[in-house]
């Protein structure tokens, strides 16, 4: 976690920037409403990849245990980015979960 947090505020476009990524990262750790996944339900497709640091497969696990029903897809030799590193698979995936799906959307 502590590498992905330099990795996400290393790069700033002005000044200020690392700042602000540094709070909006402080900001997302702090928000917790694991206790709430239960309340959801409409169906729910959880996608990681298996590289991803920034959300990594416990916590996809995690969400995948708290709402009821949902559905884990994980993405090997992928990061946080899967829809452009594996854009066909992603298109593949999402698609079929919205086909399955189509009548609670």
């Amino acid at each position: 976690m502590a590498k992905w947090i330099e990795n996400a505020s290393a790069i700033p476009a002005g000044p200020g920037d690392r700042a602000i990524g540094l709070k909006r990262i402080d900001m997302i750790a702090a928000h917790d409403t694991s206790t709430r996944l239960d309340e959801i339900t409409q169906p729910t497709l959880v996608l990681c990849g298996d590289n991803n640091h920034c959300t990594p497969m416990p916590l996809s696990e995690e969400l995948t245990r708290g709402i009821p029903g949902a559905e884990l897809v994980v993405f090997q030799d992928a990061g946080e980015l899967i829809e452009i590193e594996q854009e066909q698979r992603y298109f593949e995936v999402v698609s079929s979960f919205i086909g399955r799906h189509s009548e609670a959307f």
